[in-house]
């Protein structure tokens, strides 16, 4: 769950015509992206926020590769910044 957010984008691929969900906030749009962006999100208020990602279909020798998100954070308040972190397996 993003707790105060921007802006969130997925990167990733997909082989083979796999076809994948991304919900956001409830709202459900469907993908089948080669790379390297699985998913866009913008303009989202400062509130929290649901991301989910799911597989649709699947298909004989397909895959799902999901490399990481990258989420655009915000305070709110002028003149304050937020310091840049990264997670995973770097």
């Amino acid at each position: 769950m993003i707790k105060i957010g921007q802006s969130i984008q997925l990167f990733g691929n997909t082989t083979a015509g796999m076809v994948y969900d991304v919900e956001m906030d409830g709202s459900v749009s469907s993908g089948n992206s080669t790379g390297p962006i699985l998913a866009s999100v913008s303009n989202l208020t400062l509130a929290s926020h649901v991301l989910v990602l799911s597989l649709k279909s699947s298909v004989h020798g397909g895959a799902l590769f999901f490399d990481k998100a990258v989420v655009t954070v915000g305070t709110g308040l002028t003149g304050y910044v937020l310091d840049s972190h990264t997670h995973g397996n770097d």
